[in-house]
């Protein structure tokens, strides 16, 4: 603000004389002077008594003097200079504050509107915003999950760093901010509130986010880069204010409203516990049986893709189940209301969607409990993780095919699982390749057949009595008897380590 619209502005319920104006420098701080401070800062406007000026020969650019003297001869070397009664000097003081907080709100907002009309991106409104605050910003909807976040520096804070990597907020941090009363029972629906929780020592302001009226979400800032200052408080106020404006006229899908169901969902995800959500739980009905179902695209548009494309295809087959968006994958909760399993026809169908829209599927154990979504969600991701790094190319891959290599993959790297395979593969592998002879792969068909002769023998299309002839020689050099269980069961698992040796990455 300019010394002259500032003197002006006070005029009108101060008496204040305009003494001297000659600086073309603006400011934008103020400060009161206690003779100990340096004045040489052109962006502040200074506040004092004239008698101590004199004594002490400070002459600050922009200056409000409080005085009862009629001469000032000995001030003329400050540029902007205004007087005061010296009994009015505080409260000039504190209007003069209250009018550059309403300025910079008004100039703030104003930039951001400016800056949405001519970027069309919301992601270059939240970072003039963190170059306003000094701090990062981060956009958030009312589940928590990150919508936006400012880039124009990394974020320090190792908490948050986290949660803007994986899209949404930690558990613990949801809790404390509906927990907060000044969030239950705002004073003023855009006041700006401190949030703190015990993963992170940074201290963080919260506002809410409005669209049209309702409350779609928050604005946080990190106090990681600078430390929190008052202006902080009016400056986020005004941000969310711009935000929930932009929002309304140029990203009215941004911040979707999510169902009961997916909400639930959702939290379950992120670490709630069943009892935490009792409540929200308890107006939901689920089915006996259920599976979880992890669909990745393999092809990632944004989730607007994901919301308004893939969705209602799932809906449309399979309109009773419940779904939700976690980690760039669809996250979903399928019901078995006369089964207690997924059936061929199903997995048909799901083929079918998978193989349209280009999806990845993985398939969970059942389950009977609702608290078990999370659980077995991860079963799905691994199914995904597993079958498309183990097998071909495929759109569905179900854990119970993969469950035996999610345990291995459980197993730390610095353990040589491959000791406990049984010896007999390696004492095939190398008469194999000393001898131009097949019978390592000729014993894994014969395990993977079920142990068939005829069947294995038409899988590796040769005659019964070779086959027989094969197998009496496996057993010689492997000094194996593949007639006993328990050798067949360990084979069995010695073969399942080797293939998953095979494709380690």
């Amino acid at each position: 603000m300019y010394f002259n619209q500032l003197v002006n502005i006070l005029s009108q319920t101060d008496t204040i004389h305009l003494v001297n104006n000659s600086s073309s420098i603006s400011f934008s701080d103020i400060a009161f002077l206690d003779g100990n401070e340096l004045v040489d800062n052109e962006k502040t406007l200074y506040f004092g008594f004239e008698r101590e000026l004199n004594i002490k020969n400070i002459f600050p650019m922009h200056c409000i003097l409080g005085t009862e003297a009629q001469s000032t001869n000995s001030l003329n070397l400050i540029d902007d200079l205004a007087l005061v009664t010296e009994t009015s000097l505080f409260a000039v003081f504190n209007r003069t504050k209250l009018i550059l907080e309403q300025s910079e709100g008004k100039g703030l907002y104003e930039e951001l509107i400016r800056k949405s009309e001519e970027s069309h991106d919301i992601q270059a409104v939240v970072n003039a915003s963190a170059v306003k605050l000094g701090n990062p910003l981060i956009l958030i909807d009312l589940d928590f999950k990150v919508i936006v976040y400012s880039t124009i520096s990394p974020i320090a804070d190792e908490l948050w760093r986290k949660n803007v990597e994986r899209g949404y907020c930690s558990y613990e941090f949801i809790k404390t901010t509906l927990s907060m009363k000044e969030f239950q029972n705002p004073s003023y629906p855009t006041d700006s509130v401190e949030v703190s929780c015990t993963e992170s020592h940074y201290r963080k302001l919260c506002n809410r986010i409005f669209f049209r009226g309702a409350h779609v979400g928050y604005a946080v800032m990190i106090a990681s880069e600078t430390n929190l200052i008052p202006t902080h408080f009016s400056m986020m106020a005004t941000i969310s204010q711009a935000v929930s404006h932009i929002l309304a006229n140029d990203f009215p899908a941004l911040f979707q409203q999510s169902s009961q169901d997916q909400k639930v969902l959702y939290n379950l995800l992120i670490g709630a516990l069943p009892e935490e959500l009792s409540p929200e739980l308890n107006t939901l009905t689920f089915a006996p049986h259920m599976a979880a179902l992890a669909i990745k695209p393999e092809r990632y548009y944004g989730s607007d893709y994901i919301k308004k494309c893939l969705t209602p295809v799932i809906h449309q087959t399979f309109p009773n189940v419940h779904m939700t968006y976690h980690d760039t994958l669809i996250a979903v909760l399928f019901p078995f209301n006369k089964t207690v399993d997924i059936t061929e026809a199903e997995l048909n169908q799901l083929n079918s969607i998978a193989k349209t829209e280009n999806l990845i599927v993985g398939i969970s154990n059942t389950f009977s409990r609702i608290g078990h979504f999370a659980l077995h969600y991860a079963q799905a991701k691994a199914a995904i993780q597993l079958g498309e790094r183990l097998s071909t190319k495929q759109r569905i891959y179900k854990y119970w095919d993969y469950q035996f290599y999610d345990l291995l993959s459980q197993i730390p790297s610095n353990v040589s699982i491959g000791k406990y395979c049984h010896p007999a593969l390696a004492l095939l592998r190398k008469y194999d390749n000393d001898n131009a002879t097949n019978l390592y792969h000729t014993l894994r068909a014969y395990l993977e057949s079920g142990c068939n002769i005829k069947l294995t023998a038409s899988n590796l299309f040769i005659h019964r009595n070779s086959m027989i002839y094969r197998l009496e020689r496996i057993e010689e050099i492997g000094r194996i008897d593949i007639r006993n269980i328990d050798t067949l069961f360990l084979l069995q698992v010695s073969y399942a380590i080797d293939h998953f040796l095979e494709h380690d990455s």
